[in-house]
């Protein structure tokens, strides 16, 4: 058979097919009718008259934009994506910190293997207390061995700690910062994971 739009041959399933596809049919339609889409297009400007545009503020930029919609809150796709990013970091700070602490061992060309498991269960193994001053405030994943001197993300790597704890410590090793016996009882753990 002959496609009666294009003159493509082609094998239809019935015999009364006249077109190819549906787009051909569609586009034969419409230069049988070539009125059809003004008068539709006309029907639609009535039908929905044009909305004023209104001046808005960015509310993440605070640049000036304007919009025909009432609830538009961002000049921008980017300045919409970036602002669920910044709710979702609000929203779930402990997973935000979590890919920040990932992300850094894999620049720094360090194995990052730690799971949300492993991480609970070293949580579980201290009694959910800091490794080094047994507070029980709210706990940060602390490199045992800093990342700058080589640490990795591991479960053999990362002890529960406080905020003070982890900040006092920094970049410092463990056995010149912490007291001999807890630094034991932390490379016991360390060591009991090793692969």
């Amino acid at each position: 058979m002959k496609c009666l739009h294009c003159n493509k041959q082609f094998v239809g399933k019935y015999s009364k097919n006249k077109y190819c596809s549906q787009r051909c049919a569609r586009e034969a339609w419409y230069l049988r009718n070539p009125n059809y889409r003004k008068e539709k297009w006309q029907e639609y400007k009535i039908t929905h008259p044009n909305k004023e545009k209104v001046t808005k503020v960015c509310a993440l930029c605070g640049s000036l934009f304007d919009t025909v919609h009432d609830n538009s809150l961002y000049c921008s796709k980017v300045c919409r994506g970036r602002a669920n990013t910044k709710r979702q970091r609000e929203r779930y700070p402990e997973r935000h910190a979590a890919d920040r602490a990932k992300r850094r061992s894999r620049v720094s060309g360090l194995a990052s293997t730690l799971t949300k498991t492993d991480w609970k269960q070293t949580v579980a193994y201290f009694d959910s207390k800091c490794v080094y001053c047994g507070n029980t405030e709210k706990l940060h994943q602390e490199h045992f061995i800093p990342l700058a001197l080589g640490g990795e993300y591991t479960k053999n790597n990362i002890v529960p700690a406080c905020r003070t704890c982890n900040s006092k410590k920094g970049a410092k090793h463990p056995a010149e910062w912490c007291p001999p016996d807890v630094y034991m009882k932390i490379q016991t753990y360390l060591e009991r994971n090793l692969p």
